[in-house]
């Protein structure tokens, strides 16, 4: 396989050129609309095809899957496949590593020997998902194999091949496809460190605005409350 270049397409200063940065209580978040996903596709797609030509794409569950739908559909490149790998955020008291990562949803038995595959996730947050994964990969021996995200949290073990921001670990990134996963994070957050639920609520409409792209605010809190009330929110990952 050939060596990998890692470089990002734009100083790390101008990530928030997309999107909009609020601060919770001390957290910051990083806003996204649809309309910003869909302008970054195309320079994520142009950055990676001056360099590379994949003849595969495979989507890491569930964001990367959502990303790589609508690379697919800008580049009428359908030949695209879905991985799921489960990576637990803290195991007595530590960092994860590598050991912590599960396939748990994998490829089929098809070859890829005559493919240049490109692995899509929409942020490499401790990068140990990516390299995972490009390690379960190797064994089937793709003719190249290369990594592409939106972000490279600074924090991240492993550097994509093709990103279009670096990204301080420090800063929580609200995808479209998370509306309601990232609402129910940020109302438990505001929950844990005091406020009663309708100061939580209250907050969350006041900065979360963008996020909502137009729908009722109302109406996405009150179902980030059933769900979280539920205990039906995956636990985010900690940048």
């Amino acid at each position: 396989m050939k060596p990998h270049f890692f470089i990002s397409m734009f100083p790390s200063s101008e990530y928030s050129q997309y999107g909009q940065l609020v601060e919770l209580e001390g957290r910051e978040y990083l806003l996204l609309r649809w309309s910003d996903i869909r302008k970054m596709v195309p320079l994520l797609v142009d950055y990676v095809e001056k360099n590379y030509s994949p003849t595969k794409y495979i989507g890491v569950l569930r964001g990367g899957c959502t990303l790589t739908h609508l690379i697919t559909d800008y580049t009428d490149n359908h030949n695209m496949r879905a991985i799921r790998a489960e990576l637990w955020d803290r195991i007595e008291g530590r960092m994860p590593n590598s050991s912590d990562l599960r396939i748990t949803q994998g490829l089929s038995n098809e070859s890829l020997e005559n493919d240049d595959v490109l692995i899509v996730e929409e942020v490499a947050d401790t990068g140990i998902t990516l390299e995972g994964i490009r390690l379960e990969i190797s064994p089937r021996k793709p003719r190249n194999c290369k990594t592409a995200t939106f972000y490279k949290k600074s924090h991240s073990r492993f550097t994509p091949d093709f990103y279009l921001f670096d990204i301080p670990g420090k800063i929580w990134i609200g995808f479209p496809w998370e509306l309601y996963e990232i609402t129910a994070d940020a109302l438990k957050e505001l929950l844990r460190i005091g406020y009663d639920k309708q100061e939580a609520r209250s907050i969350i409409a006041g900065n979360f605005e963008y996020l909502f792209d137009g729908l009722s605010g109302d109406d996405v809190i009150n179902r980030a409350d059933e769900l979280l009330e539920r205990s039906s929110i995956p636990k985010a990952s900690s940048p």
